[in-house]
């Protein structure tokens, strides 16, 4: 069956339409059509739970906020959404900065940058980075924070130049 499928969709491909909407071919379309229909929900979930948990993180509700983030964190994976997974990893971040949580705060912006470098949007992993070296420049031993102040201040003014993860950073302690 699977094979059957295989061959509607590279006739599909090389341009036989005739042959791809037989009976087998137009299930198969439909097929592809209702996968590309549940990703594209997917990818809307995880925007309205995004929107969803900014909405309590900005009302004060963070405990809410990060229940609501880490569902849109799951969607964004299930669905291989990297930019909505950044957003939700630096939503998540800032979270956990509110409640006191350093080291989870720090591991969500780094997530989000890395994210983001795979949606291939250097620029928001340039401020989730500036976001991380703030937070580990302000929680780490005086001389991983002057190194994370530098980084940070760094990347604030290169804005526009190319965009390299740190190489293992102290751990936060």
């Amino acid at each position: 069956d699977r094979d059957v499928r295989i061959g509607h969709l590279e006739q599909v491909v090389r341009g036989d339409l005739a042959r791809a909407l037989e009976p087998e071919g137009r299930d198969l379309v439909q097929h592809l059509a209702l996968e590309r229909q549940r990703a594209d929900d997917a990818i809307e979930t995880a925007q309205i739970l995004n929107f969803t948990a900014d909405s309590h993180f900005r009302l004060g509700e963070y405990a809410l906020a990060q229940t609501k983030a880490l569902a849109a964190l799951d969607k964004a994976h299930d669905c291989g959404a990297r930019q909505e997974a950044g957003l939700t990893h630096c939503l998540l971040g800032e979270t956990a900065l509110k409640l006191a949580e350093w080291g989870t705060a720090a591991a969500h912006f780094d997530e989000g940058a890395e994210s983001f470098l795979q949606a291939g949007n250097e620029e928001a992993a340039r401020r989730a980075l500036v976001r991380l070296s703030a937070i580990l420049g302000q929680r780490t031993d005086a001389e991983s924070a002057d190194f994370y102040r530098h980084l940070a201040a760094e990347l604030r003014a290169n804005e526009s130049g190319p965009t390299t993860l740190h190489p293992s950073p102290p751990p936060v302690q």
